[in-house]
């Protein structure tokens, strides 16, 4: 299924405004099975990313300002 199926129009301004929806789209969708992928582990994207920065930090001590500096998703305290 395309773009124009997924999201039941044909109506772009450009090929730019395709290729953003799209994009947006594919974050969204990209955003959503990772969710539920971890959902049977109790974790959310951001606890994910935290024990992945800290599994590559170990074992070496990190800082909370330096895990901030490191995490994907910048608003996630």
């Amino acid at each position: 299924m395309n773009i124009d199926e997924q999201l039941k129009t044909a109506n772009f301004q450009n090929q730019k405004h395709r290729l953003r929806m799209n994009m947006l789209y594919t974050s969204y969708w990209l955003a959503e099975n990772i969710s539920n992928f971890l959902k049977p582990y109790g974790i959310t994207q951001q606890q994910f990313n935290l024990l992945r920065i800290l599994r590559g930090q170990f074992p070496e001590p990190i800082s909370t300002k330096q895990l901030r500096e490191r995490m994907i998703i910048s608003n996630s305290d």
